[in-house]
């Protein structure tokens, strides 16, 4: 029998993550692996506590905070390890309709050349959509979500898969390799959407499996993180795939949308938490741009 693995990685949020946990293992079908990103709000306690009685939950803690893409990648070294064939990498603010981890693993396992298979990914209302497959983009440095559904209930070949809720093949992953720690935060599933493609495996959108999703991010939207590392992750992504003449266009329209629009805002508009944004966004363009990545801030 297939072994699965679910990762699920989580910082603070407390609340969030006990709803992730609880409609993962509801379902006998899968490991779930937590990975505490060093929280500090004690909250990587409680849950321990609470689903340990569980034979199906393990528990691991990082020592400290190794952003997105270390901080999954402790818990599938530790899914390989114990033997797993599929890995379904999930975000804690999540929560997964019943049926959605048996879906995607028959997918991947009908389809011999698929390496990631994503689930439709609604917001927590049911109605408004997330993902419904997408794609990555050069002129943008990063991914495309397609937020119209089709109704159609057929699996369907993408060119990006969300880190939010992505179950990969680990003959795959082996091959491909495990997200890049260089990223830290943002863009590194379009990284390794990239790689898995380039290797030759198809990623396939499932619209029968189901996730919620509340979204949002650890740094929230259009703060100074995540401006900084939407800005510097871009062009690392860029610097890995990009040509040279997708730069012509790819440069001037990062630079226009992450620093020259809020920094307009900021003047025109003037509010507190603006100049943060044009600060993130300058500082992100020149990490990039000098090589400068990882944690960093």
């Amino acid at each position: 029998m297939a072994k699965i693995f679910t990762v699920v990685l989580s910082w603070n949020n407390f609340q969030d993550t006990q709803k992730c946990l609880r409609s993962l293992l509801q379902e006998s079908n899968s490991q779930v692996v937590l990975v505490d990103n060093a929280s500090t709000e004690g909250s990587a306690l409680k849950l321990q506590k609470q689903f340990s009685q569980n034979n199906n939950f393990h528990f691991l803690q990082n020592k400290s905070n190794l952003g997105f893409a270390a901080g999954n990648n402790v818990g599938i070294k530790y899914a390989l390890a114990k033997g797993a064939d599929y890995i379904f990498v999930l975000n804690n603010d999540t929560q997964v309709a019943k049926s959605t981890i048996g879906i995607l693993k028959e997918t991947l396992e009908k389809n011999l050349s698929a390496g990631i298979a994503v689930p439709k990914i609604f917001f927590p209302d049911g109605k408004n959509l997330w993902y419904a497959g997408g794609k990555i983009s050069f002129i943008l440095g990063g991914s495309i979500h397609n937020v119209k559904s089709d109704d159609s209930q057929s699996s369907r070949e993408v060119n990006f898969a969300t880190g939010a809720a992505m179950m990969l093949k680990a003959d795959c992953l082996k091959k491909v390799g495990l997200f890049d720690e260089k990223f830290f935060a943002y863009n590194e599933d379009t990284d390794l959407s990239w790689r898995f493609l380039k290797y030759g495996f198809k990623i396939l959108y499932v619209p029968k499996a189901i996730v919620f999703h509340k979204a949002g991010g650890s740094f929230g939207v259009r703060t100074f993180r995540h401006l900084y590392f939407d800005s510097r992750n871009k062009i690392l992504f860029m610097k890995k795939h990009g040509r040279w003449w997708q730069w012509l266009i790819f440069l001037p329209n990062l630079i226009g949308k992450n620093f020259f629009h809020n920094l307009f805002g900021a003047i025109l508009k003037p509010r507190k938490d603006k100049w943060p944004r044009v600060a993130g966004a300058y500082l992100g363009i020149r990490d990039g741009l000098l090589g400068r990545f990882g944690k960093r801030i």
